[in-house]
Parts: structure tokens; sequence; C-alpha cells
């Protein structure tokens, strides 16, 4: 079973930190996905943190803090890698306005 920890993106602060080191933690029977999504101009990125970790997020261009047209195709390619095979998506954070909640 693989958990997918899903981040709007890996800007500088606590959260970024905290979804990386759950998806280093060492879990038995487990595999462990970040997924992230672009850090937008003017805001400083921590992908040099995962890095660092060892962790190799996947990264979805489209998706973003910010509500947009883009959001479709964001949809899509989670539901795509989803798909794959069975997981546990754990959603950190949320858009304004949506009701998903992890």
């Amino acid at each position: 079973m693989k958990i997918v920890r899903v981040i709007a993106r890996l800007n500088v602060g606590g959260p970024a930190k905290h979804v990386v080191w759950l998806s280093k933690l060492p879990t038995p029977n487990w595999e462990s996905l970040l997924v992230a999504g672009t850090v937008p101009q003017g805001e400083d990125d921590m992908g040099y943190f995962a890095t660092e970790l060892g962790v190799t997020p996947v990264f979805v261009p489209e998706m973003s803090r910010e509500i947009s047209v883009n959001d479709a195709r964001t949809v899509w390619k989670l539901y795509q890698l989803f798909r794959r095979e069975p997981q546990r998506p754990e959603l950190l954070a949320e858009l304004p306005g949506s009701s998903i909640a992890g």
C-alpha cells in the first residue's frame, strides 16, 4: 500500500517540513509518495529540504494554492496518480472555499 501526501506547494514554513519528515519516516509495508504543486514567484521554495532528506516529490505544475482554471487538470492528474495502485491519500491543506479535508 502507498501513502500519498498532497501539498499545494513546498514553500518555506512548517507544513513543508512536516510533509517531508512524514514522507521520510520508515513505515513497514507502506510506501510513501509526496505530491506537490509549484511555488509561486515571490515565495521561497523548500524543495531543497526534501532533496536533502532523500525525498523525491512528484510535481504537478498546475497545482497551486490559488483557485484557477488549472484545477480541473490538477484533479485529473491526481485521479490518474491515485488509480495506479491502492493508496491512502493525505491532503495536507485545502484551497479556500473547498470542502476537501485531509
